[in-house]
């Protein structure tokens, strides 16, 4: 299954907390660029739910890491549950879930 933008949005909000969480007190003034990546793999089921739909109940769950000037190191864990819809003419899809 390709990207969603669940999948998109659920990798945002686990480097905006990883990031908010591990750059320590900030001043004034001082700004930072950090590059974190993930990659996951989806684990659930996939029903049809109508005549041209179907839905991927599962989630989505993969190692985070960080670049840092020693090189990639490994940061945490991702583990999104996920709801994802997809149209089974056009393969369109469109995803919910909480991150």
């Amino acid at each position: 299954m390709g990207a969603s933008a669940r999948e998109r949005s659920c990798g945002a909000i686990a480097v905006l907390a990883f990031v908010v969480g591990s750059c320590g007190p900030a001043t004034a003034g001082e700004e930072a660029t950090v590059k974190v990546f993930s990659a996951w793999l989806g684990d659930g089921r996939t029903f049809q739910t109508g005549p041209k739909e179907a839905t991927f109940i599962g989630d989505l769950a993969g190692p985070m890491f960080v670049e840092t000037e020693q090189g990639i190191v490994k940061a945490g864990r991702l583990l999104c549950p996920a709801i994802v819809e997809i149209g089974l003419d056009d393969g369109k899809q469109r995803g919910e879930g909480v991150a």
